[in-house]
């Protein structure tokens, strides 16, 4: 097997770094030099017997991804990870959050101590919303630090996108709040100002016409919102019997661009709401919509276990009629917040 991360460098670098298990360096840049890469890397994998080609992390050139593997014997399996969908490249396989108890796990491998039973633990991975890498990081901090997960809860105050280890990583992927500032660099001023712009929100979902209405008519949303997806900044959700198409950021996402609002944008934005719900046939002021959906709570349910711990839930109750209307229009869901389990 063949495992190179590629990060962002160049089809030229990727070709060097592939040669260097056959200690064919020399012969490589030769056939660079005789722009033969391509044919010469496509000879070295042949006679290789490599089974699997993995290309972890790639991200921000495409021309390089689509290059090297032009030059991949035909039939030969390769298995690319990114941050970034790339299209043309084979079948596409999103990695979704973990549930609680693999988050759980994974926090436990890497703190190297059993966290599975510590409620505090629980708490880590929900406001890390299941994030893998996020989890790797916490539990790399609990090793090295020698925190309880209290204390890592502490630390974190509210801002989960800010967990970092200095120098456990590439500078770009110390934190997660420094690889989307890293991805934003990558992106042109209008992309980057509409993603800041869905911090503006409070909730991590809003429709194109809302967006559309907030940043105003001298930029057009679409086009934008297509790259911001293809930079998994963000993903569409299709309309469907419940709600209104729309696009929603990863909670961590959501987090790093919402504390990036000033009170001023966040204010705008409001009205931005007011005005999108009166559009959509919901004549109400800021206030009104607020009284109209007063009543849905956040509730938590106490439950005694056989083995004497006590299970707390803390979910939100089900949207009245009247307040369904309002999310259906809005494009949000009605139940905003996760159910949250806690063992005491």
């Amino acid at each position: 097997m063949l495992w190179l991360r590629v990060g962002s460098s160049s089809a030229e670098q990727v070709y060097q770094a592939l040669a260097r298990p056959f200690g064919q360096q020399e012969s490589m840049a030769t056939a660079v030099h005789q722009s033969r890469e391509r044919e010469h890397l496509h000879n070295l994998l042949t006679n290789s017997g490599a089974t699997l080609m993995v290309f972890d992390d790639v991200w921000w050139n495409r021309h390089a991804l689509s290059e090297v593997l032009a030059a991949v014997p035909s039939g030969a399996p390769v298995l690319a990870t990114s941050r970034q969908r790339f299209s043309g490249v084979g079948a596409i396989f999103d990695v979704r959050d973990l549930g609680i108890s693999d988050a759980l796990e994974l926090l436990s491998f890497h703190a190297n101590r059993d966290c599975s039973q510590d409620s505090h633990a629980s708490e880590v991975c929900e406001q890390l919303s299941g994030h893998p890498y996020s989890i790797e990081l916490a539990g790399k901090l609990l090793e090295r630090r020698n925190w309880s997960p209290s204390t890592l809860l502490e630390r974190m105050k509210g801002q989960p996108h800010d967990l970092t280890i200095p120098d456990y990583s590439a500078r770009e992927r110390s934190s997660v709040a420094m690889m989307l500032h890293t991805t934003l660099e990558a992106l042109d001023k209008k992309e980057r100002s509409l993603y800041l712009a869905c911090g503006h929100f409070f909730a991590p979902a809003a429709t194109a016409e809302m967006l559309q209405l907030h940043v105003g008519e001298g930029q057009r949303v679409e086009p934008s919102l297509d790259q911001l997806d293809d930079w998994g900044l963000l993903r569409y959700i299709r309309e469907t019997s419940t709600h209104a198409a729309h696009y929603r950021l990863h909670d961590l996402s959501f987090s790093y661009s919402r504390a990036r609002a000033d009170d001023v944008k966040r204010t705008a934005a409001l009205e931005t709401l007011v005005t999108y719900s009166k559009a959509c046939g919901i004549h109400l002021s800021w206030e009104g919509l607020r009284r109209e959906l007063a009543g849905q709570d956040r509730i938590t349910v106490v439950l005694k276990r056989a083995d004497g711990k006590t299970l707390h839930i803390r979910k939100t109750t089900r949207a009245e009629p009247r307040q369904q209307v309002i999310y259906d229009a809005l494009g949000l869901s009605e139940r905003p917040s996760k159910i949250e389990k806690t063992i005491i």
